[in-house]
């Protein structure tokens, strides 16, 4: 449930509430049954954002909220009733130089070994990030002690005018050259149906729409599954919003300076929608200082939605994500 999400609305006047783990299809399902308001704060926040929505519970809509990732739902069912409970999963909680650190980082390595070599005794269509950046090299130095031959898997290293990716590649040259394995060295298995546009188009809007605004169209259903190893989400792990969390939150309203629009109405838009963020996180959480509650807001936010929204939307084309750096275990420290 943590790639879905799990959206719960609920009407307290008929005491009628529903669950799904589709956003939009929950909306749907409501529409014409029960009364339910545009949650404007929430809007505006992702009209001015660059990329995706921060809000750790809120939705577009006011009467249906995201479940917290730290939370589960207990149903009763005869009563017809629910509660949310929270659990407390030690984040940011053990430092890093610590016997106890030290012991989650062998741990840690030792899985994701053990996930490699499991895979690979199964299928050859893995694919292994690998651009000169911190995350990558990180999930890299995994994979390399895992004791496998790097030219059996398939290590993507993009070479092409877009983005950083020339001067990337360059860095993971040297990189592959050092430890005696090739970039690009074979193709993947990428046989599959053809999806139609209808369901292209409609496998990114019922995953990322309302949260997510970079769209990637899907073109096929792969018939057999690739699985990818990457570090695009090593900014949690590097605490990349490393500021007191008043700051953090002024960077997450201002994103409208520079847009043609009213910005102070959505800088104070955003900003009461972050503070109610703010309050649920400090509510069911105890912090050692300003910058951890930076961190949490940034790992239960934008990540989730970012990385969360966008495996979600490779998931469905029977491609399968793998974080080794968003990996409970490693959040501890």
């Amino acid at each position: 449930m943590e790639v879905f999400g799990l959206y719960i609305y609920e009407n307290k006047n008929t005491e009628y509430f529903a669950l799904s783990n589709s956003f939009l299809l929950l909306e749907e399902y409501l529409i014409g049954k029960q009364n339910f308001t545009l949650n404007k704060e929430f809007s505006d926040n992702l009209i001015i954002t660059y990329l995706c929505t921060a809000s750790i519970y809120e939705t577009m809509v006011n009467e249906i909220v995201l479940i917290p990732s730290n939370a589960y739902i207990v149903l009763n069912i005869k009563n017809k009733t629910f509660k949310i409970h929270y659990i407390d999963y030690k984040e940011n909680s053990i430092p890093f130089e610590s016997e106890e650190g030290l012991k989650i980082i062998d741990k840690w390595v030792d899985k994701w070994s053990y996930i490699l070599h499991s895979l690979k005794k199964q299928t050859n269509n893995i694919m292994i990030d690998l651009s000169g950046g911190f995350d990558t090299r990180t999930v890299l130095s995994i994979l390399l002690s895992s004791g496998i031959d790097m030219n059996e898997l398939y290590i993507n290293s993009k070479n092409d005018i877009l983005y950083t990716h020339r001067q990337d590649f360059k860095i993971a040259s040297i990189i592959s050259k050092k430890f005696g394995f090739k970039l690009n060295n074979f193709l993947l298995n990428k046989n599959g149906t053809n999806l139609s546009i209808k369901d292209s188009i409609f496998m990114s809007i019922y995953t990322k729409l309302g949260f997510h605004k970079e769209f990637y169209q899907q073109t096929k259903f792969y018939s057999k599954p690739i699985f990818r190893f990457t570090g695009s989400d090593g900014e949690s792990v590097r605490h990349k919003h490393h500021v007191p969390i008043k700051k953090y939150i002024e960077s997450l309203c201002s994103q409208a300076k520079g847009i043609n629009v009213n910005f102070e109405e959505f800088y104070n838009s955003s900003m009461r929608l972050c503070n109610r963020s703010l309050a649920l996180l400090k509510k069911n959480k105890k912090y050692n200082n300003d910058y951890e509650i930076s961190a949490d807001f940034f790992y239960k936010g934008e990540i989730r939605h970012h990385y969360g929204k966008a495996a979600l939307e490779l998931f469905l084309a029977n491609q399968y994500t793998l974080h080794p750096l968003i990996d409970p275990d490693i959040n501890k420290i």
